[in-house]
């Protein structure tokens, strides 16, 4: 025998549904005190009724045939004729005493033009009660403006210089109506404004249109407009031709080939170890993290220290192009440092 307190699992002789109890009950069960049921058979069993009142159970709307879940009790109360058994839509609908429910849709045909649509019931209500008129949005707004066609309808329209049919608004056939725009279409339109039948050669301002010119690298002709030709343009037909114009002897910064010329054989990767140690990795110029050391006199075979400084990556392509001002920045900032003129390997 075990405790009074032990828990076991017993299962109901009636549904057969598994239940924990304590030892203390399982023991009156064997001694028949107690009934071996589960708590929704006992209640069955104390109320005569075939389902117990906290039970869930499946049921049909006698009205409209939805299936809910409602309990026992509730089952109860609809054979005994408290309650109807109806869903909440149509308890609503009886309970006011209208045809649909509210969020319920349904199909409405427009009474003037027969076109259907689906509505939601609190519309059709206002409909019945004469709130609303039940018109479709085209018949609607035609009945406010007094129009033969709604602001947003699309009806055939004829132009009436050259008869081009073509579709246009409602909105814009009230315009026609009232004078406010012409109806002719956009080419008879067109007609009519001066600056536009003055284009090309009719224009007071012409000069002889596109120019024809050729390519300074590749000899091709091509047309370009004489604004262009104006402003400096004109002289390549495309940017392939111009940057192999600009490449070599024809560059801008061109030195006579200085770049492709071997540096001194003391400027080695000993040296540059040391002028980047000397400098802490530290761009000379602006303060950042600088790797590349330059010559400031841009001379190859001076490899002396004085010569040498630290520079990232932005100052070092710009020393190519300023090299004037870079020369003279840059000679300012070594001659400050303690250790200048040492002339090391």
């Amino acid at each position: 025998m075990g405790e009074p307190s032990e828990l076991i699992v017993i299962v109901c002789e009636n549904c057969g549904k598994e239940r924990t109890i304590q030892r203390q009950t399982e023991r009156k069960i064997r001694l028949g005190q107690l009934k071996n049921l589960c708590k929704s058979c006992s209640n069955r069993l104390r109320s005569k009724h075939a389902i117990a009142a906290r039970d869930k159970i499946a049921f049909v709307c006698p009205d409209c045939g939805e299936k809910r879940t409602i309990t026992g009790q509730t089952l109860r109360d609809i054979k005994s004729g408290r309650r109807s058994g109806r869903c909440k839509s149509c308890a609503e609908r009886a309970k006011k005493g209208y045809t649909i429910a509210g969020k319920n849709k349904v199909l409405y045909m427009c009474p003037v033009c027969k076109q259907e649509r689906v509505i939601d019931g609190f519309t059709l209500r206002k409909i019945e009660s004469g709130k609303y008129s039940g018109l479709c949005r085209s018949c609607g707004a035609r009945s406010r403006s007094k129009r033969s066609v709604a602001a947003r309808d699309k009806v055939p329209y004829i132009c009436p210089s050259c008869g081009e049919e073509r579709t246009i608004t409602g909105g814009n056939l009230w315009l026609i109506e009232d004078g406010k725009i012409s109806g002719d279409c956009k080419s008879c339109a067109l007609k009519g404004i001066p600056h536009l039948n003055s284009r090309g050669q009719k224009h007071h301002n012409w000069k002889g249109g596109m120019k024809t010119v050729s390519c300074k690298w590749c000899n091709k002709k091509f047309e370009i407009a004489p604004c262009h030709i104006k402003k400096g343009g004109g002289h390549f037909c495309s940017l392939a031709c111009r940057g192999k114009a600009k490449t070599g002897e024809n560059a801008t910064q061109w030195k006579g080939g200085v770049s492709f010329e071997p540096y001194a054989p003391t400027f080695n990767k000993a040296l540059k170890t040391a002028i980047r140690e000397r400098d802490s990795y530290t761009c000379v110029s602006c303060g950042d993290c600088g790797n590349h050391v330059h010559h400031i006199d841009y001379d190859k075979d001076n490899s002396q220290w004085n010569n040498l400084v630290t520079l990232c990556d932005s100052c070092h392509g710009k020393s190519n192009h300023k090299r004037a001002s870079y020369m003279a920045i840059l000679s300012d900032k070594v001659s400050d440092m303690p250790f200048a003129g040492f002339a090391g390997y």
